[in-house]
C-alpha cells in the first residue's frame, strides 16, 4: 500500500529539479521517492551523473515535460465545408 505526500517547494527549486527529472529521463514523482529513498536508507535506484565527471554529455536530450505543443498544420477552418449529399429517390 503507498500513502501520497505533498509538499510547496519554492520555483527555483522545481525548475531544478524538472531538469533534473529531464535528465535522468524520470519523472518527478520517481525522483522524489529515490530522493527519499537515498536520504533515508542511503539506497537509491538511479543513476546521478557527477557534475565532477569527464564524460561527454549524451547527444540524445530527453523530451521536457514542460515542452509547448507544436501548432497544428491543419485546423477546423482550413477544412472545406461540405454539403450533405442529395438522396434520390427511386420509386419501383
Amino acid at each position: 500500500m503507498s500513502k501520497t505526500v505533498s509538499s510547496r517547494v519554492e520555483n527555483k527549486l522545481h525548475k531544478d529539479m524538472l531538469q533534473e527529472c529531464n535528465k535522468l529521463g524520470v519523472t518527478m514523482n520517481e525522483y522524489i521517492k529515490e530522493a527519499l529513498r537515498l536520504l533515508l536508507y542511503d539506497k537509491c535506484d538511479l543513476e546521478f551523473e557527477d557534475e565532477d565527471s569527464d564524460e561527454e554529455p549524451s547527444e540524445i536530450e530527453p523530451d521536457p515535460l514542460n515542452r509547448k505543443r507544436p501548432e497544428p498544420k491543419l485546423t477546423v477552418s482550413d477544412i472545406p465545408e461540405t454539403k450533405e449529399p442529395q438522396l434520390e429517390v427511386i420509386r419501383l
